[in-house]
């Protein structure tokens, strides 16, 4: 069952497949909805299925799919590991079967690929040498401070600020290894209101604390 809302036409694609894994019970008299990580999994389905095979839109009546004359190479295969995944990603979205810890990973700028997340992360980036609000980033593209703090955690698995603060370590680091300003300097650049709240911020995202990271990094 479906439910749309109520006065917009919906966009419907349906895609059957058989599968034998016991896991697939968890879904049997479920009501779902999309997760932006579910609907990222969707589009691009729709996308792998599209260059690989002839798909009649516009038509409700069921039918096998059939290859394109070129299709996308390794198109059969990413569509069936995407819906593998986005079914894995569904049951793993439910308390009882993520793990109790989960540790999140810190998704550069050359691995995200949402445009939006991009635009933030380019923002950032822009302001790494000193501070910004949430209000200063929302007018600045055009949306609502929110709006755009929701969607980054979802997309990015990180909050904004947090985020940042990774940025400006991921600096940090840079700038012990390549120059030779003081841990003082350093916190004074990267607009930390002090060097030991910089030097807290470093040993909690990094293990070790800037004196100990220069120690490790040093080359003989």
């Amino acid at each position: 069952m479906l439910e749309v809302v109520k006065g917009i036409a919906p966009n419907i694609f349906i895609i059957t497949f058989t599968s034998r894994s016991p896991a697939m019970r968890y879904f049997e008299g479920r009501r779902l909805t999309a997760s932006m990580a579910v609907k990222q999994h969707v589009s691009a389905i729709l996308h792998e299925a599209t260059e690989t095979f002839e798909l009649t839109f516009n038509n409700p009546r069921m039918q096998p799919l059939r290859l394109r004359e070129a299709p996308l190479f390794g198109g059969e295969q990413t569509v069936r590991l995407r819906l593998e995944l986005m079914l894995i990603d569904i049951i793993r979205s439910d308390d009882r079967y993520a793990p109790q810890e989960p540790q999140r990973m810190y998704f550069t700028k050359d691995v995200v690929t949402d445009p939006l997340a991009l635009r933030m992360i380019a923002y950032m980036e822009d302001h790494l040498h000193s501070r910004f609000t949430m209000e200063e980033m929302a007018r600045a593209l055009s949306f609502g401070k929110a709006y755009l703090s929701r969607y980054f955690s979802r997309v990015c698995g990180y909050s904004v600020i947090d985020y940042f603060a990774m940025m400006k370590i991921g600096e940090a680091k840079r700038l012990i290894r390549e120059t030779d300003k003081n841990f003082g300097e350093i916190s004074e650049l990267l607009a930390f209101s002090n060097p030991h709240y910089f030097s807290a911020t470093f040993k909690k995202h990094t293990g070790m604390t800037p004196t100990q990271y220069k120690r490790s990094s040093w080359i003989v």
